[in-house]
């Protein structure tokens, strides 16, 4: 065995206990109709506004880049 086989398999065997033992955060969210989501969706207008705004900026980006471009 070479050693720099060695010394990566000593290296993982160091790193491997580890590897998916981390706390994960102490976040709490409210398990209700509508809190679910980092929006407010009681507002019906400026909801539908925001998620127009939403796809037509991911949609139209590629093509302003283009004409920006040309």
């Amino acid at each position: 065995m070479s050693l720099l086989s060695r010394t990566t398999l000593r290296t993982a065997s160091r790193i491997a206990p580890s590897v998916g033992k981390t706390q994960a955060r102490n976040v709490h969210f409210e398990n209700v109709v509508g809190k679910t989501i980092p929006t407010d969706v009681t507002n019906r207008p400026f909801l539908a506004i925001k998620i127009a705004a939403f796809f037509c900026a991911g949609f139209g980006t590629p093509f302003a880049i283009a004409a920006w471009h040309l």
